[in-house]
C-alpha cells in the first residue's frame, strides 16, 4: 500500500516519528475524498491506541 500525505501526517501525529511506528496498530477503513475533482473511494488508516485506565475502575488488589 502506498502510503500518502494524509495516512502519513496521521500516522505521525499518533506514533511520533516513523522510527517509532512498527508494533503499532491500525484501523484500514474506506472514506470519501476527492480525486482529480471527482468523489471517490480512498484509503485511510486509523491509529489504535490503548486508553489509559480509569480512575474509577474497580482495584482488583487485595493487600495482606
Amino acid at each position: 500500500m502506498v502510503l500518502n500525505r494524509t495516512n502519513w501526517e496521521s500516522l505521525e501525529e499518533a506514533f511520533g516519528d516513523s522510527d517509532e511506528w512498527p508494533g503499532h496498530k491500525v484501523k484500514i477503513k474506506c472514506a470519501r475524498t476527492q480525486f482529480q475533482g471527482k468523489a471517490t473511494d480512498g484509503i485511510r488508516l486509523e491509529a489504535i491506541v490503548a486508553k489509559p485506565a480509569s480512575k474509577n475502575d474497580l482495584n482488583d488488589e487485595v493487600p495482606f
